[in-house]
């Protein structure tokens, strides 16, 4: 606070306090900490909800309980062959592209076997999109998103 000399209205000096206006008090520190952490905490919020959203990519797999090799595809492009009797999973990374995905398992000479699309709408619904399809040389699943279902799984663990 601050005294300030004021001529009252009778002419003479009389002493009045002056009190700080809020508007043009300095922030303290604390103050400043509070705003950068509310501000932190909002960035932070905005990207789970991304990852919510869609941001954040799902895992991919599939069984080969066939006696063929199968290509995995993913918006056309070969992510592997997986061998027969062999299974394949890709980690979700931030490499993969954003969603929806085009899924397809193709045999080596580019017959489609199984397409599949992936979207954040149906992984928001069951936290996994799968498939199976069962040929006269096995059965083959692929899935997005948790592990398959039993009842998209082949009859044991893949091998290899």
């Amino acid at each position: 606070m601050r005294n300030v000399r004021d001529r009252t209205s009778s002419g003479s000096f009389g002493i009045r306090r002056r009190f700080p206006s809020p508007v043009r008090r300095r922030a303290s520190r604390g103050s400043w900490f509070a705003l950068a952490f509310a501000a932190s905490l909002l960035l932070a919020g905005c990207d789970l909800a991304s990852g919510l959203l869609g941001g954040e990519r799902p895992g991919l797999g599939a069984w080969n309980d066939t006696d063929i090799p199968i290509e995995l595809v993913l918006n056309n492009e070969v992510l592997g062959t997986i061998d027969p009797g062999a299974g394949m999973e890709v980690a979700s990374t931030a490499r993969m592209p954003a969603l929806p995905w085009d899924v397809e398992a193709r045999t080596e000479s580019g017959r489609v076997l199984i397409t599949m699309t992936v979207s954040s709408e149906a992984l928001a619904a069951t936290g996994r999109v799968g498939t199976g399809v069962t040929l006269p040389c096995g059965r083959l699943v692929v899935w997005a998103g948790s592990a398959p279902a039993s009842d998209l799984a082949p009859a044991g663990p893949p091998t290899g």
